[in-house]
């Protein structure tokens, strides 16, 4: 029996140094998993393709723990937790050997139209971590799998980011955001808590532009892995277009409540859009149908004079005080007041005609000086 040993025991070794040592697969028992069914209705998608790069390469195996298993598991539960939407995926991973069926990155599923069953079924076919950690190859086919993507893409890596060629790793990572630019981001994901991978992981982040490295610790919970989705596969949804309002006389007041549609453009209205000759500057005195201050009619006239073409209905109007009958006829005595003034700085009379609204119709409260003062006013309304 010794001697069979001493002939097969330098071929087992040889076959390990042709094909990298394939880890034995331990036993391994992931905590309860129940993926958050995350609401799209307020998002988009920010993404268009994503590559997922997972390491299976013998530093990853071993226990306690398996990082092996535990990055698939991660895996598995980040594909239970991306929403069905219109992206395509891809999955690679690296190492060496026959885990890798003896690649140095094996495109194990994609680039394809995302189906959360494909990429689980083809996690499921790696089924060991082996030899050492080619990730600037897996980058390189990442970037094979994108190259006619002209959208957004994401570049998820999960590995320790251990006994790695940290230079080639980087150059790598570089050249394919060169070629993509702002339309890709790297998310590394590290699986344990090794230094120098950590250091890695950290440039690559920075490469990417999009955010921070992860520990895969930070995102195994199910509302942690839905935060890191939302993050890496979901934009906010803009805003709805501001409805357009028609205004059709451009005075500030929409067509669905201007009361005066064929106001001139620059002039002074009310919130229902008619022309106003008052208001804060008062035209009348309390029970007066003398003019007070002309400058608003003088500024009115001199519309009225450039655009012949106006015509139209001059409204007065009084505040609450004293009886119903005696304010509309006050009114009318200051419509007819304003149109007289017109008349004198040349505005032909048959263009305006007065009417009076007494009381009826007010703007501001008659509980209060300053709203008496404001009802107390003279309208304009185009034809």
């Amino acid at each position: 029996m010794k001697r069979v040993l001493k002939i097969i025991l330098p071929v087992a070794l040889g076959s390990g140094l042709l094909f990298g040592c394939a880890s034995p697969e331990p036993t391994y028992s992931p905590a309860p998993f129940t993926p958050v069914n995350i609401d799209t209705s307020g998002s988009v998608q920010k993404v268009d393709a994503f590559v997922i790069i997972m390491d299976a390469s013998s530093s990853m195996g071993g226990q306690p723990p398996n990082r092996f298993l535990y990055g698939k598991d991660i895996v598995n539960r980040m594909n239970q937790t991306i929403p069905a939407m219109n992206y395509d995926a891809s999955l690679v991973v690296f190492g060496a050997g026959s885990c890798v069926k003896n690649k140095l990155a094996w495109q194990v599923h994609g680039p394809a139209p995302y189906s959360q069953a494909d990429v689980a079924n083809g996690l499921a076919g790696v089924k060991c971590a082996s030899g050492w950690s080619p990730l600037e190859t897996a980058i390189g086919a990442s970037g094979e799998a994108l190259a006619s993507e002209t959208g957004n893409s994401a570049l998820v890596i999960v590995s320790d980011f251990k006994e790695l060629d940290a230079k080639a790793v980087v150059a790598s990572a570089e050249a394919l955001k060169a070629t993509h630019g702002q339309r890709l981001c790297i998310y590394p994901v590290q699986i344990g808590d090794n230094v120098g991978g950590r250091g890695l992981a950290d440039q690559l982040a920075s490469i990417g532009g999009c955010g921070p490295a992860v520990n895969a610790d930070a995102i195994a919970s199910s509302n942690g892995m839905a935060d890191f989705v939302r993050g890496a596969f979901l934009a906010p949804a803009p805003p709805p277009p501001t409805p357009v309002v028609a205004d059709t006389d451009g005075d500030g007041v929409p067509d669905s409540r201007d009361t005066c549609p064929n106001t001139p453009r620059g002039v002074r209205v009310t919130s229902e859009g008619c022309w106003v000759l008052s208001g804060k500057d008062v035209l009348f005195d309390f029970n007066s149908a003398r003019i007070k201050d002309t400058y608003l009619l003088d500024e009115a006239a001199k519309i009225l004079v450039r655009e012949p073409q106006i015509t139209g209905e001059v409204r007065g109007h009084t505040d609450s005080v004293g009886p119903e009958e005696y304010n509309m006829g006050l009114s009318l005595r200051r419509a007819e007041a304003v149109l007289e003034y017109f008349v004198t700085k040349g505005i032909a009379r048959d263009r305006l005609r007065a009417k009076g609204f007494g009381e009826s119709q007010p703007v501001a409260s008659n509980d209060t000086d300053e709203g008496r003062a404001q009802n107390r006013r003279v309208e304009l309304k185009a034809d």
